[in-house]
């Protein structure tokens, strides 16, 4: 009978270790090193972008930076981040989704055109020099110039 009873006892224990470990791997916060003081005033650069929505084609616009999102888009959302100067007074960041393909060097002359936003949350890359400017962002989708 205590045979039945260990036998439980470790395919519940498996159970639940089986489960922490998947709920670790979804966890899609960072690990903190030190707790900030107050996280409500300490905001993540993503949250005081300035997002716009794009009604025309960009063109003719010149590639910043670009960075890659790295992982394949699958049970969550991505997409690479792109600083572009649309003139000599206007630069702007684009996000675009599940851009696995595309890859632009700095200065190349490209095209955007408008995307939507998605519905769930996105994971991003970061581009440190630009994160914490405040450029208008939008989502779209980046082309090279013909």
């Amino acid at each position: 009978m205590s045979t039945r009873y260990g036998f439980i006892f470790f395919k519940i224990l498996f159970w639940l270790m089986a489960m922490s470990a998947i709920v670790a791997c979804n966890n899609k916060k960072p690990m903190l090193t030190q707790a900030p003081q107050n996280p409500a005033e300490t905001p993540t650069s993503q949250q005081t972008w300035n997002y716009g929505q794009l009604t025309d084609t960009i063109r003719n616009a010149k590639v910043i930076a670009h960075v890659k999102n790295g992982i394949y888009c699958g049970r969550g959302t991505c997409a690479s981040v792109s600083i572009i100067e649309v003139d000599k007074k206007d630069t702007i960041r684009v996000l675009e989704l599940s851009s696995m393909h595309s890859d632009f060097v700095q200065g190349e002359k490209v095209s955007i055109k408008p995307g939507k936003k998605p519905l769930s949350s996105i994971s991003l890359p970061t581009i440190a020099a630009y994160d914490s400017k405040n450029y208008k962002t939008y989502y779209g989708t980046i082309l090279a110039a013909n």
